[in-house]
């Protein structure tokens, strides 16, 4: 008989030691949108969300494809960590920042997590450190995979996919006017309902603790997702459990209204300015923003607002931010004359202020916003030089002779030598720079529309480089103050599932993962009378493999419980130790199962797995 010792090492592990063993089960609904969702008859969901911390306003991040999106919910972390941009997966950085399963053993080994999913690449690309894996074909296999292992004693945590969703948006669209997109959310909802049946038949589950959440990586548009749009970005996320207090997170919203200023005034017949300096030729290394506010009634075709190349081809070198020939939307255009790249921003023909914003990261992403909400982004770019040799055109493109003029006002005009991040914008929306701003110091160009010289505007940026030439006046005239809407409150995003999870599970969010997202509705402080610290320095079943009979070795004292189940969850075995007995002996078929030990009172947990021949 060939002797093995399969050891398993503990120390200073942290074990339950009286109360209801905590576990998870994670329902992703691929590509769901929240109205939708509550547009839908979806009673199984609908009775979770009425014991839940939840939010129809959770947000998750460009770009919306579902390989960005799981990898997101599922490792906590955004794409520039996670590396995940597209569904190729290219780039992954799963090693610095993996599935919250490997997160969960790394605090406790003997957990034991299971994941079915519809979509394979989730298990395929993302997931590690699991017990079970499984790629159904349909939700009905998807159903009876997680029924089976949620019959399973040994489940400690469980990840469930639903395809059918995102798959009828794709081919009938996304939306609560789409029947039969409608019709599939009502069928998840069925599963939904079968699966958490399942475990609320668990033989012990009065004495679980069980966390429900359920989410989507993506909304959706038209026929699609992948892009900025808010329909693409609006998730919902519900966490739901005894210990989370039943509270819907909404945005809220207030009205800032920005100071009363001077405006440049552009609504007379060819009205421009012109800012001439080389710092900004931007080269192909170079990343830039520019920001504005605007107004405006309409125009005739497609005039640029700000721009530095020859607009009459968008692959000429050179930017332009330029007003479209829908009379109703803006556009960003970069070129490097054979490359282009074109994002669609929103609608500011309605006579209102509006800021728009680009931010261009030339080897990341390029983001338009718009009243602090992004509304395009690409990851996209141009490889060559965007130098055009042309200044920067005001109502204007850079040859400032285009044929269409820009009719309205432009105040606040920005240039920066920096891609600004999400942070900065969202507090720069509706306010003035001043020298305490973080990149006041990356600030190139800067014209509030009030410092008139005799030929311009003053440059008040902190280099004053250049002042803006204007012709054909009036210059500036006072306008009415923009008006602003501030979001107030924090709300869920898609990287919050997973530190809501661990923190559930007892296990605390450690500074060295790095993690991106927020605990939502509990903290630790439920687990401190549950949880000890217990020093078990080994625990050993020999032989192993076994013919039948066994010892039990280590540092264990006192009588001992001890289960024994088939490798497919069922218990064949159960009985007590005595101090001064420690062998077992099983009449049992061949095959490897789990022996379960612990004390009288459900201390020192442990398992290990048993071969026997």
């Amino acid at each position: 008989m060939v002797r093995v010792t399969f050891a398993t090492l503990f120390t200073l592990l942290c074990l339950v030691s009286f109360g209801q063993e905590r576990k998870f089960l994670l329902i992703g609904i691929d590509g769901l949108r929240p109205d939708a969702l509550q547009a839908a008859e979806t009673p199984a969901l609908d009775a979770l969300i009425a014991n839940s911390t939840y939010s129809f306003d959770a947000l998750t991040q460009f770009p919306t494809y579902s390989g960005p999106g799981w990898s997101s919910m599922l490792t906590g972390v955004w794409s520039p960590k996670h590396g995940v941009m597209d569904n190729s997966f290219v780039g992954s950085n799963y090693a610095d920042y993996p599935h919250f399963f490997s997160l969960l053993k790394e605090a406790d080994p003997s957990l034991y997590l299971a994941s079915v999913t519809q979509w394979g690449p989730i298990n395929q690309q993302i997931l590690s450190a699991e017990d079970y894996a499984a790629i159904p074909g349909s939700m009905e296999e998807a159903e009876q995979e997680a029924i089976s292992q949620l019959t399973n004693p040994e489940l400690d945590g469980l990840m469930v996919h639903l395809d059918d969703v995102d798959i009828a948006g794709h081919e009938f669209g996304y939306g609560v006017d789409i029947p039969e997109y409608l019709l599939a959310v009502e069928a998840a909802d069925d599963h939904v309902s079968e699966i958490i049946s399942a475990m609320q038949a668990r033989p012990d589950f009065t004495n679980e603790e069980w966390l429900v959440a359920i989410s989507t990586d993506h909304g959706g548009l038209d026929f699609g997702h992948g892009g900025a749009s808010y329909e693409e970005r609006n998730i919902f996320i519900i966490f739901s459990g005894d210990n989370f207090p039943d509270e819907m997170i909404s945005a809220e919203y207030s009205m800032l209204e920005a100071e009363t200023s001077l405006a440049l005034n552009m609504n007379q017949t060819n009205v421009y300015g012109e800012i001439d300096h080389p710092v900004y030729e931007f080269d192909e290394n170079e990343d830039f923003t520019v920001d504005l506010r605007i107004k405006t009634n309409g125009w005739s075709d497609d005039p640029a607002i700000i721009s530095d190349k020859n607009w009459w081809s968008g692959y000429n070198p050179g930017f332009v931010l330029a007003c479209q020939t829908d009379q109703q939307t803006w556009k960003f255009n970069l070129g490097d004359g054979e490359e282009r790249i074109d994002l669609d921003g929103g609608v500011i023909n309605d006579g209102e202020w509006h800021h728009i914003l680009v931010s261009c990261d030339r080897d990341g992403t390029t983001f338009l916003w718009q009243d602090g909400e992004v509304v395009a982004a690409t990851v996209e770019t141009v490889s060559g030089s965007i130098v055009s040799d042309f200044p920067i055109g005001v109502g204007q493109d850079g040859t400032l002779s285009y044929d269409f003029d820009f009719d309205g006002w432009i105040d606040e005009l920005r240039i920066w030598n920096v891609a600004l991040d999400e942070e900065t914008i969202a507090s720069t929306t509706c306010a003035a720079i001043s020298p305490s701003h973080v990149y006041y110091n990356d600030l190139i160009g800067y014209w509030k529309m009030e410092e008139m010289s005799d030929t311009g505007i003053d440059g008040i940026d902190p280099n004053n480089l250049v002042d803006m030439i204007l012709y054909n006046g009036p210059y500036v005239s006072q306008e009415d103050p923009m008006i602003c809407s501030i979001l107030e409150n924090e709300i869920p995003e898609i990287v919050d599932i997973v530190p809501t999870i661990l923190t559930h599970m007892c296990v605390e969010v450690a500074d060295e993962w790095d993690l991106d997202g927020h605990i939502w509705g509990i903290d630790l402080s439920g687990c401190a009378n549950e949880v000890e610290t217990v020093e078990l320095l080994s625990f050993q079943i020999q032989p192993n493999p076994s013919n039948g009979r066994f010892s039990i070795s280590g540092t264990l004292s006192g009588d001992l419980d001890y289960e024994v189940y088939h490798a497919s969850g069922k218990k064949v075995l159960q009985g007590r130790l005595g101090d001064d007995v420690r062998t077992i002996e099983l009449n049992l078929a061949a095959g490897v199962y789990t022996i379960r030990i612990a004390g009288q009172n459900g201390e020192n947990l442990s398992r290990q797995l048993l071969i026997q021949r």
